[in-house]
């Protein structure tokens, strides 16, 4: 008897088996200025999940909003590669500098 139908039933669960929960990583502060989010995205194969660095300003102001969406690598492997700008990240320090909140999500 072949396994086939295992890896195929492994196949179609992965990403309900993988898939972390909303929110903040587990450790992550609240009050800290620079913070890593599970953001759920809805897609035609179902919810993927977006890896998302926030960096808030200085102050506790109300802040507006700037998302830093850049480009998706072309390979599968390129983007498994990919991590959240930092937020000592030149244009992310010029947001900031000026009261904004940056999210920075990655897109795999």
């Amino acid at each position: 008897m072949r396994p086939w139908w295992l890896a195929g039933l492994l196949f179609i669960a992965s990403p309900c088996l993988a898939a972390p929960p909303a929110g903040p990583l587990p450790g992550t502060d609240p009050a800290a200025r620079a913070q890593l989010h599970w953001i759920p995205e809805d897609t035609p194969g179902g919810t993927a999940m977006l890896l998302t660095r926030i960096c808030r300003p200085a102050d506790d102001a109300a802040a507006h909003i700037m998302v830093l969406s850049h480009g998706r690598a072309p390979t599968a492997a390129g983007r498994q590669a990919l991590k959240p700008v930092s937020c000592g990240n030149q244009a992310v320090r010029w947001f900031t500098a000026r009261g904004y909140l940056v999210i920075a999500p990655v897109r795999h």
